[in-house]
């Protein structure tokens, strides 16, 4: 929590945390397509995906863990992949095709560093390792631009995958993660 409430400014008298997504299951909110691992799969072919893929947290360290892990680990990619989940791949697209709607995601001086790639100041400088280029968009303001989302999410899945072990303390909860909820003063 205390790493979490660093990244995003978040105080930590306002964040509960659900390490089993239990809430996240009583609102039955999407969590991919809820398939099996196929049976005929050999543990020694899961383990091999886990190292193949280089999954964050690796292949559990209780065999009894591996195939209740690697379910909530197909169930997440083909979410991401947009099956199972609803909207999924309009957001996406949205996140990288910006959305005059929506309100800007970066301030003229914010400068986003994930990995190599580094955008900012605003949304126009970018470099992704010796590469540096000006985004067509660049002085636009005033909506979503092009890019601005998705390069939130980048910033967050960087933040998340190099920290991996403090923000998954619930591996089968893999398939749940994402979803917020905001609640008023009163809890409600």
């Amino acid at each position: 929590a205390a790493e979490f409430c660093t990244f995003t400014g978040l105080s930590r008298d306002v964040l509960w945390i659900d390490p089993d997504a239990a809430l996240h299951s009583e609102l039955g909110l999407h969590a991919g397509p809820n398939w099996d691992v196929l049976e005929w799969a050999s543990d020694d072919l899961i383990n091999f995906l886990f190292k193949a893929f280089l999954l964050p947290g690796g292949i559990p360290d209780d065999p009894n863990m591996l195939r209740p892990v690697a379910r909530s680990w197909l169930n997440y990619l083909l979410m991401c992949a947009g099956i199972g989940a609803p909207g999924t791949l309009r957001e996406i697209l949205r996140g990288y095709f910006g959305d005059y709607k929506a309100p800007e995601c970066f301030r003229d001086d914010d400068v986003v560093k994930a990995g190599f790639i580094t955008i900012g100041p605003g949304v126009g400088p970018t470099q992704l390792g010796p590469l540096k280029y000006t985004q067509w968009f660049a002085d636009e303001k005033g909506y979503q631009r092009p890019v601005e989302l998705a390069t939130v999410r980048l910033k967050n899945m960087c933040e998340v995958l190099t920290k991996w072990d403090i923000y998954v303390s619930n591996p089968l909860a893999i398939d749940k993660r994402g979803a917020t909820f905001l609640f008023d003063s009163d809890g409600s």
